[in-house]
C-alpha cells in the first residue's frame, strides 16, 4: 500500500483526527491533510516520530519504502575459513549478497570455564564487496575478524552475510553502527571487537525505513536463529543506553566539538585547572555525549605538549560516576 493511503487508514483506525495528529507533530492540519491526500511529502524529520505515533510496526515501514518486494532481504551464514568463503563464491554467483553492499556479523563461541556458560564474541563490519573484503580479512594481521577465530572454542567463527538490492554505503554504515550500539547491550555476547563508531552524517535518503524498518527486521531474523537476544531486552539494558557507539543528534556533535576545543585550548595554554559544565534535562543525551567524549579520549588522547624541556600536563583521563551500578556499566 501507497505511503499516503496507509496513514490515513492507520489514523483513522485507531481513532485519531488529522487535528489531532497535527498537534502531536506540531504542525498544521493542512499539513495532515496535504499528505494523506498525496500532494505534499513528509519530511524526513517526521517520519520517525510520525510513524511511533501511528504505531506502525517494522514490516509496514518496510512494505511502505518496498523493502520487503520479493522477499529481498537474505542473511546466509558461512564457516568463516577460506574453504568457506571460496565455496560461498562459487554457489551464490552473481546475487544480491556478492553484486550489492553488505553487512556482515562474525560470531564465535567461548564458554565459561567457572559457570560452563556459552558466551558470544563478535565483530560486524560493513563491505562494498563481500568477497574482496572477507579474503582481506583472512590475509590481514592483528585483525579483529581472525581475533574472534583465534580467541573462540575450537577456532571456529561463523559469518553471518546479510544483503538487500536497497542497501547503499550510507545505509551498510548506518547498520553497523547500530549493531555496534545493540551488541554491547546484548548478554548473550562478552565481547565486542569493534573499537570505533562511524562518525555519520545525520541525515540521508530513506534513513528512517534502514532504522526503524530495516535493522528491526535483520535483527528478528538473527533472533529466531538464536543469534541475538530480543531487541526488546537489549533496549532496556544500561550498556545499550550509555553506549559510546550511538549517532550524536546536531546538537549533541556541536557540544562535543566545543569541548573537545577547550579541552584542547586549556592543555596547550597550561592551565592548571577548568570546570567545564554540561546541563539539559533528563533524556536530553547528556549521558551518551559524555560516553562518547571520554572513550574518545581514551582511545586517542591528547597529546602531552612540551615547552623548554618540560611537559605542560599529564596526559590522562579520569571517569567518576556517582553510583556502583554506573561504575560497573562504564566499565
Amino acid at each position: 500500500m501507497e505511503l499516503h493511503k496507509l496513514i490515513k487508514e492507520e489514523r483513522e483506525k485507531i481513532g485519531l483526527t488529522q487535528e489531532d495528529v497535527a498537534h502531536r507533530l506540531n504542525v498544521t492540519r493542512q499539513a495532515v491533510q496535504n499528505w494523506e491526500n498525496n500532494k505534499r511529502s513528509i519530511p524526513n524529520g517526521l517520519l520517525t516520530q510520525y510513524f511511533k505515533l501511528l504505531k506502525f510496526d517494522a514490516k509496514e515501514i518496510l512494505t511502505v519504502f518496498g523493502f520487503l518486494d520479493n522477499n529481498n532481504l537474505r542473511i546466509e551464514s558461512i564457516d568463516y575459513s577460506k574453504k568457506g568463503i571460496d565455496e560461498f563464491k562459487y554457489t551464490e554467483g552473481e546475487t544480491v549478497l556478492t553484486k550489492f553492499p553488505t553487512l556482515y556479523l562474525g560470531v564465535g563461541k567461548k564458554q565459561d570455564k567457572y559457570t560452563s556458560r556459552v558466551n558470544q564474541l563478535a565483530y560486524v563490519g560493513e563491505a562494498s564487496s563481500i568477497i574482496r573484503r572477507t579474503n582481506e580479512h583472512l590475509n590481514a594481521k592483528n585483525d579483529k575478524l581472525n581475533a574472534i577465530k583465534n580467541d573462540a572454542d575450537d577456532k571456529e567463527e561463523e559469518l553471518y552475510i546479510i544483503g538487500h538490492p536497497k542497501f547503499n554505503k550510507s545505509a551498510t554504515l548506518e547498520l553497523e553502527q547500530m549493531f555496534m550500539d545493540s551488541l554491547l547491550g546484548d548478554k548473550k555476547f562478552i565481547k565486542i571487537y569493534n573499537g570505533r563508531n562511524n562518525g555519520l552524517s545525520i541525515d540521508f535518503y530513506e534513513r528512517n525505513a534502514y532504522r526503524e524498518g530495516i535493522f528491526p527486521e535483520i535483527w528478528n531474523q538473527l533472533e529466531k536463529k538464536d543469534v541475538v537476544s530480543s531487541l526488546e531486552e537489549v533496549r532496556n539494558s544500561a550498556l545499550f543506553a550509555n553506549s559510546p557507539f550511538k549517532t550524536l543528534s546536531t546538537k549533541q556533535q556541536e557540544a562535543k566539538n566545543i569541548i573537545s576545543d577547550k579541552i584542547a585550548q586549556t592543555l596547550l595554554e597550561g592551565n592548571q585547572h577548568e570546570v567545564i559544565k554540561i546541563q539539559g534535562l533528563a533524556g536530553s543525551g547528556k549521558t551518551v555525549l559524555m560516553s562518547q567524549l571520554f572513550y574518545d579520549i581514551w582511545k586517542d588522547p591528547y597529546e602531552v605538549v612540551e615547552v623548554g624541556g618540560e611537559n605542560i600536563h599529564q596526559s590522562s583521563v579520569v571517569l567518576l560516576v556517582r553510583h556502583e551500578q554506573q561504575r560497573r556499566t562504564y566499565e
